[in-house]
């Protein structure tokens, strides 16, 4: 049993322009649609006023003047492959996990690992220590041993 839906909507005629830079309407938009075929309907179109295009099924009715667009859509109920009869399914709300905010956890000590490591990077990075206490903590990549030899 088919059943017809209809209402208003935002237009959608900009999803069937071509990329081609024109002003003739019959070469900006992609034509021969119907129910089947996503299109303009340029036969059932009088084009400065009413202007009739096919999108997975649904048909648009856009009244560029009015600034309002229509659809219609033929459901066959439920037996239509576009619904999902699920009873099962009980959707519920916790409670509980209302309004739960956390401050965001930061890592400060992360070491990004690039696609493309030189031999000598993490030596590179010793030029900007200065003295043995950021040796001791510096984590370039490696960690060292510091052994007092005197």
């Amino acid at each position: 049993m088919e059943k017809k839906i209809t209402g208003e909507t935002t237009s959608r005629l900009s999803e069937l322009r071509k990329y081609v830079v024109s002003e003739v309407f019959t070469e900006k938009y992609i034509l021969g649609g119907s129910r089947d075929i996503d299109g303009v309907g340029y036969n059932e179109s009088n084009i400065p006023i009413r202007i009739v295009y096919y999108l997975q099924g649904i048909r648009y009715v856009d009244y560029p003047d009015d600034n309002i667009t229509t659809f219609d859509f033929y459901t066959q109920g439920l037996e239509s492959p576009v619904f999902h009869n699920t009873p099962n399914i009980v959707p519920y709300k916790d409670y509980r996990k209302e309004n739960v905010r956390n401050k965001p956890k930061i890592d400060s000590d992360v070491f990004i690992v690039r696609q493309q490591l030189t031999a000598f990077e993490n030596n590179y990075m010793l030029e900007h220590i200065n003295n043995i206490i950021e040796l001791t903590s510096f984590a370039g990549g490696s960690f060292f041993n510091i052994i007092k030899n005197t």
